[in-house]
């Protein structure tokens, strides 16, 4: 006898197997809930909304087909890898450009990182980084170099997850429109020929001020949520003894719930004689800081820190501030991605709450299909039966 997740003994000995139990379906378990989000019975057959609109997103992303003649200088083929499709914008000057691609042996789609013009040799912590896997960390499976682009490329080969939109994308590109910033927020004065004139006071405060007003700050909840799956990552990074070196928005992606870091490994790949892990850890958690900054103001103009850490006291616990404070901190004290534990505190456990609620609404799903052939092969029996010609 199977032995239950709550410990053996749970099914008395004398308890006999109905010999229809594999012919009969409950309903929905008490624990769940009723389901609100389609009227009468049709909530008892479809599955909600919110799952179908998620999975049906991630469909259409992976089976959308591009016209290849779009990208005519892109090569047809990359070792084993074929029908590239760019994953961003190209940008003048690239030092490095992101694809899907397809295995041509299996047919699955993986996501490739090209550094343009690296003839580099695969290192060490690139095999240390092919061995982390951790369920907010888009994995690196393979790095090899290539000449199909007419240079020598390095190529870092990553699980391709569908519908991943950045946080830059999803929480800081709200920036007011108007003549003097852009889609992104950032300031451009028309009188000034440097692109990269520091942007006045009055700009970063009107920012935040707009985005208290309108109440597009997020909620402390979602800021949690995303620090404990971020500080997750970043310690299971620490543990094998790598450092991320790449914590910034565009280069952290969401998919529904989930949080996960992408293009781990790259800035090894740029730099492979930095001896410095450490110092690079201590800089994974002040990035970490500055994105929960940021997150917090909905804004990547957070240079000026009092005005900033003064809306994130007077719109957010003071814990979330403290947490903040601690992680820009530049004391000459070694912090440590554990020490964030006891800051985070209770939260952790409303984020596995979370997860097992989650878990539980996707199980009662996947109960409702697991024998959803039942009919057809019924027909199919009484079809082979039937002595009808029709």
């Amino acid at each position: 006898m199977a032995e239950s997740c709550i410990g053996p003994g749970v099914v008395g000995p004398t308890a006999g197997a109905s010999p229809y139990g594999q012919q009969m379906y409950p309903g929905t378990p008490t624990h769940m809930g009723p389901m609100t989000s389609k009227p009468g019975l049709a909530s008892t057959f479809y599955m909600p909304e919110t799952i179908r609109a998620e999975i049906y997103q991630r469909n259409d992303d992976i089976f959308l087909t591009t016209d290849l003649r779009q990208y005519p200088d892109l090569p047809e083929n990359v070792e084993m890898y074929s029908e590239l499709t760019p994953l961003e914008g190209a940008a003048p000057h690239a030092m490095a450009t992101s694809f899907r691609a397809t295995h041509r042996a299996s047919a699955e789609h993986y996501a490739l990182r090209r550094l343009h013009s690296f003839a580099g040799v695969p290192t060490k912590r690139l095999e240390l980084w092919k061995q982390i896997d951790h369920p907010n960390i888009i994995r690196l499976h393979d790095v090899f170099t290539t000449k199909a682009f007419g240079d020598h490329s390095m190529m870092l080969v990553y699980d391709y997850h569908p519908a991943c939109v950045t946080l830059m994308n999803k929480y800081l590109s709200g920036g007011g429109g108007g003549a003097v910033t852009d889609g992104n927020g950032a300031f451009h004065d028309p009188f000034s020929s440097d692109p990269d004139a520091p942007r006045p006071y009055t700009h970063q405060k009107n920012a935040m001020l707009r985005a208290v007003a309108c109440g597009a700050l997020l909620p402390e909840a979602v800021l949690w949520s995303l620090l404990v799956q971020l500080t997750a990552a970043l310690r299971a990074i620490h543990t094998a003894g790598l450092a991320c070196r790449s914590l910034d928005p565009t280069k952290v992606v969401m998919n529904g719930c989930r949080v996960r870091i992408a293009w781990c490994g790259v800035a090894d790949a740029l730099h492979p004689n930095t001896n410095d892990v450490g110092q690079a850890q201590q800089d994974d958690l002040t990035a970490l800081g500055r994105l929960a900054l940021a997150l917090a103001c909905r804004t990547i103009h957070c240079d000026n820190l009092p005005a900033s850490m003064e809306l994130v006291a007077r719109t957010y616990s003071a814990d979330l501030k403290n947490l903040i404070l601690y992680l820009l901190s530049t004391s000459a004290a070694r912090r440590s991605v554990t020490d964030l534990m006891p800051m985070i505190g209770a939260r952790f456990y409303n984020q596995v709450e979370a997860l097992e609620r989650r878990a539980d609404a996707f199980e009662e799903q996947l109960a409702r299909e697991i024998d959803n052939g039942r009919l057809l092969r019924i027909l199919i029996k009484l079809g082979i039966v039937n002595e009808r010609p029709e």
